[in-house]
């Protein structure tokens, strides 16, 4: 497992796209020390059936983490287990990671993640019953489509692992 600055820098050009794919829709700037962007998490019910929803990853501090409510939080204590997905870029460019969340009690990294959210209303409802997690990076991937909409369209692809 690695945080999100050991996977930056043992995998640099997927960690790229991953940034600019996950901030696309927000007004961050992914090479700031600290940056929330939108994608799809999905997680383990516990029944094992799968659970997706979307989520807005946050790093700071060099690693990444998210804040979950039920039934979202519920899955991540019990089971751990995540992907994340970026939402589509240009030509169809993919970017994941899956690995293992971990809750997190560390206070210096909660208040870092409360001052890379302020004012946008994240971690805003005390009432929420929202939990931070760390999301450890256990591998990730990466694809762009290669003429798109064209006969003989293909992926290139690049995946990591650490």
């Amino acid at each position: 497992m690695a945080s999100w600055s050991e996977f930056v820098a043992q995998a640099p050009e997927i960690a790229a796209r991953g940034s600019v794919l996950l901030t696309s829709g927000t007004k961050q700037n992914p090479g700031g020390k600290s940056w929330y962007g939108i994608g799809f998490m999905a997680t383990v019910r516990p029944d094992g059936t799968p659970h997706l929803s979307p989520v807005c990853p946050i790093v700071t501090q060099g690693r990444m983490f998210v804040a979950a409510v039920p039934p979202k939080r519920d899955n991540l204590e019990q089971n751990g287990s995540y992907v994340l997905h970026a939402f589509l870029g240009g030509d169809d460019a993919e970017f994941q990671i899956a690995g293992h969340a971990i809750a997190v009690d560390f206070d210096p990294y909660i208040e870092a993640v409360k001052k890379a959210v302020e004012g946008t209303g994240m971690l805003s409802d005390p009432d929420s019953k929202e939990r931070i997690f760390e999301l450890d990076v256990e591998r990730a991937f990466d694809a762009v489509w290669v003429d798109v909409g064209q006969p003989g369209t293909y992926a290139e692809r690049r995946s990591w692992r650490p």
